[in-house]
């Protein structure tokens, strides 16, 4: 995910599949990693996303990686939008969420993104339902 490859996104968020999952709420039920990541081609000190996995999975480092975090359980998370990798290897199709976290400090103000992967996953996550739009 880190190792030089640039993936080219696209929102997705307007698709079938994916329409449910934006504005859903979730609340972090296993620590989880949030890494501050400068991507390719720079190695620079501008933290261009934030990425978020659970720590049994390890740790990455890398001279990309320029912070990292533990979210505690009890954090939630918010779904802005959807996205899908582009520019995959075939059979590895990437799709994330960008996410706002309730307790983090986004300094940078860069997207915050988990794999759609660790959503599902109810060891790490758990649902808490849709946030409401009604006035």
């Amino acid at each position: 995910m880190f190792s030089g490859c640039v993936l080219n996104y696209k929102d997705v968020s307007h698709e079938f599949e994916y329409t449910s999952f934006v504005k859903s709420r979730y609340v972090v039920r296993t620590e989880m990693y949030i890494w501050g990541v400068n991507a390719p081609p720079g190695y620079g000190n501008v933290i261009d996303y934030y990425s978020i996995s659970p720590v049994e999975l390890g740790r990455i480092t890398g001279r990309e990686i320029l912070s990292e975090s533990i979210l505690q359980p009890g954090t939630v998370l918010e779904i802005q939008k959807i996205k899908e990798s582009m520019n995959h290897l075939p059979g590895y199709r990437r799709v994330a969420a960008i996410v706002l976290v309730d307790s983090f400090d986004n300094q940078f103000d860069a997207p915050i993104e988990i794999s759609l992967e660790h959503l599902l996953s109810t060891k790490h996550v758990k649902a808490l339902g849709r946030v409401s739009t009604d006035i």
